[in-house]
């Protein structure tokens, strides 16, 4: 459904002011699937990752900007400085929006999508081997396993020696 500039105004509002949790998370997820407010809808949850929030705030706008596909391109760095974050859960999900963007753009193909997905939460896994064998599995991949990168850089530097 599309509304127009009022209205996502209000909502962007809602976003970033409200107390209530619950306001907060629809305002992101009107923002997300709106039609016509999508590129200043990005902006708006560009800046809620920018903000002190709370990590369920981080993941709702993370969550908000993967419906909004190509419309998500302004808040592209915010999502990649999130991929660094202290939360595993906001480092997760803004790795798999990235990864999202990426296939959109055509710069990873649809089919290896998934795979990258599965092959980045095996890298985190509390086994070297595993973590070993997804190195090994993303390599196969060559350009396609460019959102796993920083990811793979810090298991690389990892103190266990198997991995």
């Amino acid at each position: 459904r599309c509304f127009g500039a009022p209205v996502a105004l209000e909502l962007q509002e809602k976003l970033k002011h409200d107390e209530d949790w619950r306001i907060r998370c629809a305002a992101a997820w009107a923002l997300g699937t709106a039609g016509g407010a999508v590129a200043v809808g990005a902006r708006k949850l560009a800046e809620v990752l920018t903000s002190r929030g709370e990590k369920e705030d981080y993941m709702l706008a993370l969550e908000a900007l993967s419906n909004l596909g190509l419309a998500a391109a302004p808040a592209l760095p915010e999502i990649v400085r999130k991929m660094f974050d202290d939360e595993e859960a906001v480092r997760e999900t803004a790795k798999v929006v990235h990864a999202k963007f990426l296939m959109l753009r055509g710069q990873v193909p649809p089919s290896q999508a998934p795979e990258l997905g599965r092959l980045l939460r095996k890298l985190n896994h509390k086994d070297p081997w595993y973590r070993k064998e997804a190195a090994e599995e993303l390599a196969e991949l060559g350009p396609a396993a460019g959102p796993a990168l920083p990811q793979l850089l810090e298991s690389v530097r990892d103190d266990d020696f198997d991995a």
